[in-house]
């Protein structure tokens, strides 16, 4: 009789510690465009990073002067950006990602200008 009771508490347990697994959020789609709006070639480095350690996604771009732009995706759940210009200029920026309407996606954007000097966006996110 015991022997029965054990076994339903432990498979029950199994069970629920199982299912609570599958209710992780999903992650989000990251949705990058670095843009170059100078006249100079630029090299520009991007971390995403989630808590104080973990980097979801780093990606490196070598744009040409005059409006040159690039687009790059990924899925996972960051909290802030890093851009590093040249190796020298660097910007930071914390964001909640929250997909835009009807969608999963989440487009952040980097750009660089004589004018505005390094500059990162999100939009539908805080």
């Amino acid at each position: 009789m015991r022997r029965r009771a054990l076994l339903s508490t432990v498979a029950c347990g199994s069970t629920a510690l199982l299912t609570g697994c599958n209710f992780r959020s999903p992650d989000t789609e990251i949705d990058i465009t670095a843009r170059n709006d100078s006249s100079r070639a630029i090299t520009l480095d991007l971390f995403f990073k989630r808590g104080t350690d973990e980097t979801v996604y780093s990606t490196h771009y070598e744009l040409d002067s005059g409006k040159a732009d690039e687009s790059k995706q990924f899925t996972g759940q960051p909290d802030r950006v890093y851009a590093i210009l040249d190796e020298s200029e660097v910007a930071v920026k914390r964001f909640v990602p929250t997909p835009c309407s009807g969608t999963n996606t989440v487009p952040v954007g980097v750009s660089y200008g004589e004018q505005h000097g390094l500059h990162i966006g999100t939009a539908c996110s805080q």
